[in-house]
């Protein structure tokens, strides 16, 4: 991680739970780039497959990004949830004290 043993006692576990991810995904980018450069070598090398190889092959499909686009959100619905939030916050600070 990058750390001496002093800096390293002084983290806390939040912190060291912080700096284990971040090298987590370091290292998974790492070998994302790597097995990308093994399929294209494959793939365009003299003797390549008959069916090309595909990244997924070479790494599991958790571990690859996600590129998938997300769910288009319905404007009225939003619209309503933020509606009916306002109004019960309205509802709360309008109330009389005690």
């Amino acid at each position: 991680m990058g750390l001496c043993e002093e800096e390293f006692w002084r983290l806390t576990p939040r912190k060291i739970g912080l700096l284990l991810e971040r090298q987590k995904a370091k290292l998974r980018r790492e070998e994302t780039l790597l097995a990308v450069l093994r399929v294209d070598m494959i793939n365009f090398s003299m003797r390549r497959p008959k069916e090309p190889l595909k990244l997924s092959d070479l790494i599991a499909t958790e571990d690859l990004p996600k590129t998938e686009r997300p769910k288009k959100l319905n404007r009225r619905h939003v619209a309503s949830q933020i509606h009916s939030v306002m109004g019960a916050l309205m509802r709360v600070t309008s109330a009389p004290a005690d």
